[in-house]
């Protein structure tokens, strides 16, 4: 009995570090994966300078559907002021499944797949999605939103990250 309420405690304790590893104004966790359309392999510490939005969101879930095309357009509208958006898919059909939904649709943002869930843990057990941080020029952690949000609330926070230095 005290070997299982040892384990459950550890659990417990592994859980809240992974929560605490992750939140506002602490530097984003790093991810280095292989963009799905290019080939070409990013790493969010490289980045630095940029604001950067990852997007951890499958195929199947229709907030998440919702929010490409704004961030199609938020990418448009300030890839040369500065940001990057990077979709991180949470499919378990894998790449191939990512590949599948977009057919011949072309996405102007870079799309990557989170094997093994190796991000999502990172950024602290990806619960809901879409779930979506804002990364600041420094690496810091501006914003968190969980759930569908309308593209004037990226637009706002985009400009405010944008304008700091």
């Amino acid at each position: 009995m005290k070997k299982k309420a040892l384990l459950l405690a550890a659990a417990l304790l592994g859980l809240a570090s992974l929560a605490g590893a992750v939140s506002i104004g602490k530097k984003a966790p790093n991810i280095k994966a292989k963009d799905l359309f290019t080939g070409k392999t990013l790493e969010l510490s490289k980045m630095r300078g940029k604001v950067v939005i990852v997007d951890f969101w499958a195929t199947w879930c229709p907030p998440c559907r919702m929010e490409i095309p704004h961030f199609m357009e938020l990418q448009k509208q300030f890839r040369k002021k500065g940001l990057v958006v990077w979709g991180m898919s949470v499919d378990q059909g894998g790449a191939q499944a990512v590949r599948r939904f977009f057919g011949d649709t072309k996405v102007d943002y870079s799309m990557s797949h989170d094997d093994d869930d190796q991000y999502s843990m990172k950024y602290g057990g990806i619960q809901a999605i879409p779930t979506t941080f804002m990364i600041g020029k420094h690496g810091e952690i501006l914003h968190e939103y969980v759930g569908y949000h309308p593209q004037e609330v990226f637009e706002k926070d985009i400009r405010d990250a944008l304008r700091k230095s």
